[in-house]
């Protein structure tokens, strides 16, 4: 399930800046889960070259700022 409310696009849960694209999710406890990977990656390279972060551990946008 994709949680858009964190999202900077909400349309699809997913916003982009520069190459890399940024997905919300909330596993089947609750807990959100955001997913870093390059926006062009596709084949081998989309499922190795990812990070991911749970909730508690990342921070919005504008709190960043």
């Amino acid at each position: 399930m994709s949680d858009t409310s964190l999202a900077a696009d909400p349309g699809d849960g997913q916003s982009t800046s520069d190459d890399v694209v940024a997905q919300l999710t909330v596993d089947e406890r609750g807990t959100r889960i955001c997913a870093l990977y390059p926006a062009d990656a596709s084949g081998i390279d989309l499922v190795t070259t990812w990070i991911t972060a749970r909730e508690g551990s990342f921070v919005s946008r504008e709190n960043a700022r």
